[in-house]
């Protein structure tokens, strides 16, 4: 149990000393700002289960993840029309949310929302969902506030007698930073790109693979100054501000298999899933932490891959569903260590209703946990057979 225990320790610790950056001034406009994101944000199922949800594939919640999945049929899916919704809310806490290794910066009202619904007819499926990110960042006597807009519309269609389902789409970014108190914007960027995605699901049985591709967003600095060769800086309120921010390439592969009895458990179904998520390289990139303290900290300058396990057990046939999950986050900050995260959750089936057919409303709940983050999301959706 000791050896268990320090086992445990060893492998959730972090493995660099906190403090504020180091990193040299910025001094002019040519850099730009690394939006993208290493911890799991999405549907309370993907979370649950570590982020391996690229196989998985399942209901609104892979149209963020997977679009091929807004057109994957689940085995209790009817074959004409069905559809699925989902609404949930997580508050994180934490003072590294993007793990630079730094707690200079204080994180405050840390909150998501998201919304999603997808409907089927036939071999077809079409979906969005939506994630608004919002929280305040405090530091040298100052509070800026951060929001971070994500939107995914995709489409999917299933060939082959439903063994290979293919989907495509849109997703598109919007990141705003402004002075707490002021209408003011020191950042204000929007872009698109391209989303791909397919579900290979051999004889209609029980495992499947998923492959899913993000392309990448570039977003230009509403500032027609920027980046113009002027010889000094353009400053908004004491900011040096970037010429983009930018979103890079994801791509991710995965595995799931389904087992309908658990073994000892009959009739209580067993899920275990797994991917490869990589996040792309990029040049000239800080973190946004590193713009607010206007310090340089080089982001993403090399490939980071990260490994997601998770799993579902139906606990109570029909009305329980427990998940457990974990993955290596890495860092994309140079002097940064990865992490280790453990996740977990439940779905409560509640009642049924009527609408286009007969459905029943859930709760669910999950939690993610690493050092310096702790996420826990609340959601309402369906219940999936």
């Amino acid at each position: 149990m000791r050896r268990f225990l320090f086992c445990l320790f060893i492998w959730f610790c972090p493995h660099v000393l906190l403090g504020a950056i180091n990193g040299t001034p910025i001094l002019n406009n040519d850099y730009k700002v690394d939006v993208s994101q290493s911890v799991i944000v999405g549907p309370s199922r993907m979370i649950a289960m570590g982020g391996a949800y690229t196989a998985m594939a399942e209901g609104v919640a892979s149209v963020a993840n997977n679009p091929a999945g807004v057109a994957f049929r689940e085995p209790g899916s009817s074959e004409g029309w069905d559809w699925d919704a989902a609404f949930g809310s997580f508050f994180v806490t934490g003072n590294d949310f993007d793990n630079n290794g730094s707690v200079s910066s204080a994180y405050k009202k840390n909150q998501v929302m998201n919304l999603g619904a997808s409907v089927q007819y036939g071999q077809s499926g079409f979906g969005f969902y939506g994630v608004v990110q919002k929280f305040d960042v405090g530091q040298s006597g100052r509070t800026n506030k951060f929001e971070f807009n994500q939107f995914n519309l995709v489409y999917g269609r299933s060939f082959f007698e439903k063994q290979l389902t293919f989907g495509c789409g849109f997703r598109f970014a919007a990141i705003h930073i402004s002075p707490y108190g002021t209408t003011e914007k020191i950042l204000d960027l929007s872009g698109a790109g391209g989303k791909l995605g397919l579900v290979w699901n051999p004889d209609r049985g029980d495992l499947r693979i998923g492959v899913s591709y993000d392309g990448p967003i570039k977003t230009d600095q509403d500032k027609t100054s920027v980046g113009s060769g002027s010889a000094a800086p353009v400053v908004v309120e004491g900011l040096v501000v970037p010429r983009e921010a930018t979103l890079p390439v994801v791509g991710a592969i995965g595995m799931a298999y389904e087992w309908n009895d658990t073994p000892y458990l009959k009739a209580h179904p067993f899920v275990l899933s797994g991917e490869v998520r990589v996040i792309g390289k990029l040049t000239d990139a800080y973190g946004i932490e590193s713009f607010l303290e206007q310090k340089i900290q080089k982001s993403g300058e090399k490939l980071t891959p990260s490994f997601h396990v998770g799993a579902e057990f139906e606990a109570l046939p029909g009305r329980c569903r427990v998940r457990l999950g974990t993955y290596h986050e890495p860092s994309r900050f140079e002097g940064a260590s990865a992490r280790q995260h453990a996740t977990g959750g439940f779905q409560y089936r509640l009642f049924k209703f009527h609408f286009y057919g007969e459905r029943h409303l859930s709760l669910s709940y999950a939690f993610d946990i690493a050092q310096r983050y702790v996420n826990n999301f609340v959601s309402i959706g369906l219940w999936c057979y």
